[in-house]
């Protein structure tokens, strides 16, 4: 999302919602599964640089399964700029449902993958996604499961079940 070669903007994913010409939201997507000092200080500069080229407000939303690190990231980042401090979102393993029923899972295949990063230990989790993402397209299914198995811890029983096999 940067105008200049850079190594230190570079986002895990960014969704930009809205016309390609009028943007109205963006979201940095940033997957943690441990806590890191010079993260959130690189977030701040991530969305004030986002919020300069897209002139629309910018959230930075962070996945991170484990709630010690949740709750590290939802402090406030101070920054030098006058009035600006950044508010990171991270989502704590209690904001994110199980789902252990694969129609669940098909029906909303994005909180799939994010169950399967938060709760992909519980048994019968992995298994459910994987079924549920079985019910998709295949393109859909594709990016699904690719979503899923990089935010799920590597200790994840089924965990290749749900990327699947032959990648």
């Amino acid at each position: 999302f940067n105008d200049r070669p850079s190594t230190d903007f570079a986002a895990d994913a960014v969704i930009v919602v809205g016309p390609k010409q009028d943007p109205v939201r963006a979201i940095i997507v940033e997957a943690q599964k441990r806590t890191y000092a010079e993260k959130p200080p690189q977030w701040a500069r991530y969305a004030a640089q986002l919020w300069t080229f897209l002139k629309c407000p910018v959230d930075v939303l962070v996945i991170c399964p484990d709630g010690k690190s949740a709750y590290y990231y939802r402090r406030p980042v101070p920054t030098s700029l006058p009035g600006y401090t950044h508010h990171p979102i991270a989502l704590l393993p209690a904001d994110v449902p199980i789902i252990s029923d694969p129609d669940d899972a098909a029906a909303n295949p994005a909180m799939a993958a994010l169950s399967v990063a938060y709760h992909g230990a519980n048994p019968g989790v992995p298994e459910a996604v994987s079924g549920g993402f079985d019910k998709l397209p295949s393109d859909q299914a594709i990016q699904y499961r690719e979503y899923a198995y990089n935010l799920a811890p590597r200790a994840v029983p089924g965990c290749r079940r749900i990327r699947g096999t032959g990648w």
